[in-house]
């Protein structure tokens, strides 16, 4: 079984908190800015923590392709 990458979650941690108000000001999408804090919120990347707090949203399914965009948005 494959185990999820922790890449976006390093990303997220390495932020200063300047550039983490940066980016919830400047993001217009609410999905995304719920999945940021999400994973902000974590000590240790879980998953299937994420996907329980997702669990009644519609993107919950998509996951992979959200965190991929949340990832890319943040490289930039």
């Amino acid at each position: 079984m494959k185990t999820p990458s922790t890449d976006l979650f390093r990303i997220i941690h390495s932020m200063t908190s300047a550039e983490k108000r940066y980016f919830k000001k400047d993001t217009k999408d609410s999905n995304t800015s719920d999945l940021f804090d999400i994973i902000n919120d974590q000590d240790a990347y879980d998953e299937d923590l994420v996907k329980k707090k997702l669990k009644d949203e519609s993107f919950a399914k998509n996951l992979k392709v959200h965190k991929n965009r949340l990832q890319q948005i943040l490289l930039k």
